[in-house]
């Protein structure tokens, strides 16, 4: 096995691709093809039933309603029910009597049931090959040499750490699917799970970055194009972790970023946790993402708020914290559903723990909010922070509980977590 990472990052770049563009779509069309035949079975026991009552009812003529469409119906009488018209496939339907009819269905039914039994042990077979593929990356990476000393003892200068600069980064808010992968082939150091970190000195600061998501595809294009960028630039040591929550609860921002931190710990451990929300872009090189001696409020002057900080007591948008800052105060509350108060809530752990909180000048805690659709206030959201306060040391990392809805995927730009609540 080649030790160079040059030979090497494109050969983990075709295997995910291989993956994400052929094992998943070929599952993809298994599950559908599957999911058609219940459906076809389901219609075929439904006629079957509607025959047996037929032959107990033994109605002749039969009285019956036909749906026109748009919610209006004509009635009908069939002189004679003692044959049926059985559809046979291809669009060619079959005259029988009932018992034929009865007959022919159950048979049909047997062999759409084989049918569905090799479609689920193909997608079984497909699933294990993704699994293992998905094996396969996390054994590919591990092959990257780790530098345990700066070549030569060269650290990192970070010269957006020393002196300030009115640099700045261009940011498309217009990214397609088609620029963001030119950007990822383009892009020769960032590794797959959208890792990266400088090639020739040694970085002071190793962070993962922890970003709560659902359906927003536009904004975490935006985000992922301009942020590696951003990182780059200040020579950090980092990987960006998207947590997905499945659509059928309520978004819970607060416990996607303690499934991120926890599941990270188990993989790609660091010292330090940044907790970003996707729509918030970050406007100086000189707001180092990096972890401080207490908690940092990265974004404290926002563009919505004329760059001005809106209450004392709030501390979201994008925070830093040591994993020990972070344990200490049991982490984010997992009680928080619909929009607002697990940043105050934040804010009121991390208080009692006495840590305080540390806020950049404005002109270095910048940021720019991407639009979106306002969210719908959670009305019981001032109860939840009441409660809070008397059980905050008992509800949290230590309360914690999920499902993996899948295996940790290792996408080009980022490391995706699914995840049901």
């Amino acid at each position: 096995m080649t030790d160079d990472p040059n030979q090497l990052l494109p050969k983990i770049q075709q295997c995910e691709t291989f993956v994400n563009e052929v094992l998943k779509n070929k599952l993809k069309n298994c599950l559908i093809a599957r999911e058609n035949h219940q459906t076809e079975i389901q219609e075929y026991l439904q006629l079957k039933k509607t025959i047996e009552n037929l032959n107990e009812l033994d109605v002749n003529p039969l009285k019956t309603k036909v749906d026109l469409g748009c919610g209006f119906f004509v009635q009908a009488e069939v002189p004679d029910v003692s044959t049926i018209l059985v559809s046979i496939g291809y669009g060619f339907f079959l005259e029988l009597t009932r018992a034929e009819a009865c007959s022919f269905i159950t048979k049909k039914v047997d062999q759409i049931s084989e049918r569905v039994k090799a479609l689920e042990e193909e997608a079984s077979h497909i699933n294990a090959d993704i699994k293992m593929m998905i094996a396969t990356l996390g054994q590919l990476q591990s092959y990257i040499p780790e530098r345990s000393q700066p070549i030569n003892g060269n650290f990192c200068f970070h010269r957006y750490e020393r002196q300030l600069s009115l640099e700045g980064i261009e940011l498309n808010l217009n990214i397609s699917d088609i620029v963001l992968k030119t950007f990822t082939n383009s892009s020769k150091n960032i590794t797959i799970g959208g890792a990266s970190k400088p090639v020739d000195c040694f970085s002071k600061y190793r962070v993962n970055i922890v970003v709560p998501y659902r359906r927003r595809p536009e904004q975490l294009r935006v985000f992922l194009h301009y942020l590696h960028r951003y990182l780059q630039l200040q020579e950090i040591d980092y990987r960006i972790i998207v947590v997905e929550q499945s659509p059928e609860m309520q978004f819970n921002r607060g416990k996607l970023f303690n499934i991120g931190f926890v599941e990270s710990q188990k993989r790609f451990p660091s010292d330090c946790y940044i907790f970003h929300d996707v729509d918030l872009i970050p406007l100086s090189l000189n707001n180092i993402y990096a972890c401080t001696k207490m908690p940092r409020h990265l974004s404290s002057a926002v563009d919505t708020f004329d760059y001005e900080l809106p209450y004392c007591g709030i501390f979201g948008g994008a925070v830093a914290m040591t994993t020990q800052h972070f344990q200490s105060i049991n982490g984010f509350s997992n009680l928080f559903y619909g929009w607002g108060g697990e940043d105050d809530d934040l804010y009121f752990r991390v208080s009692q723990a006495e840590l305080g909180v540390v806020r950049f000048e404005k002109n270095v805690a910048k940021y720019k909010m991407l639009r979106h659709e306002k969210e719908v206030p959670n009305p019981n959201r001032f109860v939840t922070m009441k409660k809070n306060k008397i059980i905050h040391a008992a509800e949290g990392l230590n309360s914690l509980n999920y499902t993996m809805l899948s295996e940790i995927e290792l996408k080009s730009l980022y490391t995706l977590m699914r995840v049901h609540l």
